[in-house]
């Protein structure tokens, strides 16, 4: 999917990175995170959110989605390897302390 996004584009480069782990020296910081169904799957979700706070540049945009409603929790989601759900509150408390701001 990555390589269609930036099929023709110049002046750009896209890296898939582990919210869990080190990037290699000197390829941050970025423009753009994008964390689309992804921190449902690890366990320290505000880490993984931290993680993306620190590898923005100051004025960057993290691009964050997730699955809602905790309540819907159920076996699909541990099929899938979620750890939750989320409700908007919930998710929005999770992003200033890391040094997310939050645009609606």
């Amino acid at each position: 999917m990555l390589e269609r996004l930036d099929r023709d584009r110049t002046g750009r480069e896209l890296y898939v990175a582990d919210l869990t782990r080190d990037l290699p020296g000197g390829i941050d910081p970025f423009d753009a995170v994008l964390a689309l169904d992804v921190i449902e799957h690890i366990d320290d979700d505000r880490g993984a959110i931290g993680w993306m706070a620190e590898h923005l540049r100051p004025g960057g945009v993290c691009l964050l989605t997730v699955p809602a409603y905790a309540w819907l929790f159920g076996e699909h989601d541990r099929a899938l390897g979620h750890f939750r759900r989320y409700y908007e509150a919930g998710l929005r408390r999770l992003l200033p302390p890391v040094g997310l701001p939050l645009a609606s």
